[in-house]
């Protein structure tokens, strides 16, 4: 088991690799949830009590974040999704604004609207075009607490995962993690029917 943490007065980000050749790729999921409440019951221990935890596993990696105010996190393996594949999370409005980044920033997307649900707290339970990415704003279709609000998303690519984080806009991220990502603020609306 790897651990990667970076920390800040808010953040605690651990990043856990583990390599057990008994599970390989055939995780199911009584399995990954036992690993997640062992691990987030140990990190919790290590770190101290935080009112919000995100978490993301894709073999075989698992990546956590324990926070004082809302935040989503997904890693997923680095690998270029064709559009078929692409057409099944995102979009037709996405898919216009996709065409001009190319089919390796599908992933991008599929990681981002992955932590924004977490961020919002409904996951993708409402279907993966519920989320909608567009330039500068995000749509989301279901109702959101605030109506409105604004995040920071920060993707990290290393090579073999990307990394997606969201945390509000006005938080205090550390340096150490900001060095590493790409930043994005983003305003999250909810959908009205004109």
């Amino acid at each position: 088991m790897k651990i990667h943490h970076f920390s800040g007065i808010h953040v605690a980000l651990f990043i856990v690799e583990h390599r057990k050749k008994k599970y390989k790729r055939n995780f199911n999921r009584i399995e990954k949830e036992g690993m997640k409440k062992a691990l987030f019951n140990h990190y919790s221990e290590c770190i101290g009590d935080f009112k919000y935890k995100s978490y993301s596993y894709s073999y075989p990696t698992a990546a956590f974040i324990f926070s004082n105010f809302p935040v989503g996190v997904d890693i997923e393996m680095n690998k270029c999704l064709t559009i078929e594949e692409a057409n099944i999370f995102i979009s037709a409005k996405e898919r216009e604004f996709c065409d001009q980044l190319g089919n390796d920033k599908f992933l991008i997307y599929w990681t981002l609207k992955e932590s924004i649900g977490k961020y919002l707290g409904h996951g993708l339970g409402k279907g993966f075009t519920s989320i909608e990415i567009l330039d500068n704003h995000i749509l989301v279709h279901f109702p959101i607490r605030d109506k409105v609000c604004d995040i920071t998303a920060m993707v990290i690519i290393d090579g073999k995962r990307i990394i997606t984080i969201v945390l509000p806009v006005d938080c205090n991220i550390p340096d150490n993690l900001m060095s590493l990502a790409w930043k994005k603020e983003y305003t999250i609306k909810e959908w009205e029917v004109s």
